[in-house]
């Protein structure tokens, strides 16, 4: 998901470097497939997503572009995201006892 995010990133770049006319035909597309992506995302703080996308520096928070603060309603990375807390710390499955730090 983070590199998906990343692209989306590039995109916004992308479009301001490239002719006015060609930019505005594909940001339809693109809002089509932002359309698609709240489509199965929901609102979230950022703060989940940040620990997944700074590895290195959990502590650096991630852009405040929209899709950096909307995550998968269901599937594999939504139960990758219900391993943390709203404050993005790790408290690993649910209904398992965490023993280790």
């Amino acid at each position: 998901m983070v590199a998906a995010l990343i692209i989306r990133d590039r995109l916004v770049r992308a479009l301001g470097l490239i002719p006015t006319e060609l930019a505005e035909r594909l940001s339809v597309i693109a809002s089509e497939a932002d359309e698609r992506f709240r489509s199965f995302t929901v609102d979230d703080s950022g703060l989940r997503i940040t620990r997944i996308a700074n590895l290195e520096d959990p502590e650096t928070p991630v852009p405040d572009d929209w899709w950096w603060h909307r995550v998968p309603v269901d599937g594999p990375v939504a139960i990758d995201l219900s391993h943390y807390d709203a404050a993005g710390n790790y408290v690993g499955p649910a209904g398992q006892i965490r023993t280790e730090p």
